[in-house]
């Protein structure tokens, strides 16, 4: 097809790390499922995709949402696709709270050694105790909220359902099945006020692939139990593949 003629696209992305490559963490640039999904809609021809990835590792979602209401801005009324997958750096079951932290962090290095060898050595004792999140979830909805709001102005938005990771990480992190869970509730209740806007619910899609294809959760997920492997970038590049081009 002359370029002339294809339709072009635009692709915007905000995620946390798990949507970043890595590395140090044998996931190459071209091997996320930005980059896949891309040359997916590219294949046959018909498509002009440009690609604005804004995933930020270890950012929380008001972090994100400050990058992202800056880089909206520029986006004036453009239309295109829009992917949110974010929240597991919000959910995920802490032992202090992000003030605790911080009073943590400025302690004397011998005293803040021992309390974080201390958390450490009783961290799966001491959340059954008591747990916080990065993000409550009250915080959470509201900047997750404005989000959905200003994109599904004038774009198609899938939001990603937080999730899956390697059941060995749900192991250690004592809460995390319940709090995405959770999570992921909120997010479908946000997705629901709006008719261009669609919940991909990635977790049981993924595993549903990796029953079928036998796949262990050291093939799709690497040493840290929440970051994924090319493999499982390419996977999720198909699902967003599937579930976009009914729409375009």
């Amino acid at each position: 097809m002359n370029n002339s003629q294809q339709k072009e696209i635009i692709l915007r992305i905000y995620g946390d790390s798990r949507s970043k490559h890595n590395y140090w963490r044998e996931t190459p640039i071209g091997t996320i499922y930005s980059e896949q999904l891309k040359n997916l809609i590219e294949a046959d021809g018909c498509y002009k995709v440009y690609l604005s990835d804004k995933s930020f590792g270890g950012y929380d979602i008001k972090k994100i949402y400050k990058n992202f209401s800056n880089d909206n801005d520029y986006w004036g009324d453009s239309k295109g696709i829009v992917i949110i997958f974010i929240g597991i750096v919000d959910c995920a079951p802490r032992l202090l709270n992000p003030i605790t932290r911080w009073i943590v962090s400025k302690l004397n290095k011998k005293i803040r050694e021992k309390i974080i060898n201390f958390l450490h050595k009783n961290r799966t004792k001491l959340l059954r105790i008591k747990y916080n999140q990065m993000t409550p979830i009250k915080k959470f909805r509201k900047y997750y909220s404005r989000m959905v709001k200003k994109t599904a102005e004038n774009n198609k938005v899938y939001c990603m359902g937080i999730g899956p990771v390697a059941n060995d990480f749900k192991t250690r992190s004592l809460g995390l099945e319940k709090e995405m869970t959770k999570y992921n509730q909120c997010i479908q209740e946000i997705v629901r006020q709006y008719d261009n806007c669609e919940y991909v619910d990635l977790a049981p899609k993924l595993q549903e692939i990796f029953t079928a294809n036998n796949l262990s959760d050291d093939e799709v997920f690497v040493g840290d139990g929440h970051h994924f492997t090319p493999i499982c970038h390419k996977y999720i590049a198909e699902i967003l593949f599937n579930t976009i081009s009914v729409n375009i």
